[in-house]
């Protein structure tokens, strides 16, 4: 994997938990493959809450913007 990577997690989701986010970004972090981690404690699988579904979003267009130059 080369490619940067954004992850984001919610707390509260039991089919996907948040410390294989945690795992996967220290693997990233030790191969210097540049990646970004949103854990919001108040969601499950998937954003519901509207602020962190923006929240998100300007997270994503931040990420591209960074990354596909």
């Amino acid at each position: 994997m080369r490619a940067p990577v954004l992850m984001a997690y919610g707390m509260k989701d039991w089919r996907v938990p948040p410390k294989h986010g945690r795992i996967l970004k220290r693997a990233l972090d030790r191969n210097d493959i540049p990646n970004k981690l949103i854990i919001k404690a108040n969601e499950g699988h998937g954003f519901r809450n509207e602020n962190n579904i923006f929240e998100f979003y300007r997270e994503v267009d931040a990420f591209l913007e960074q990354h596909m130059k």
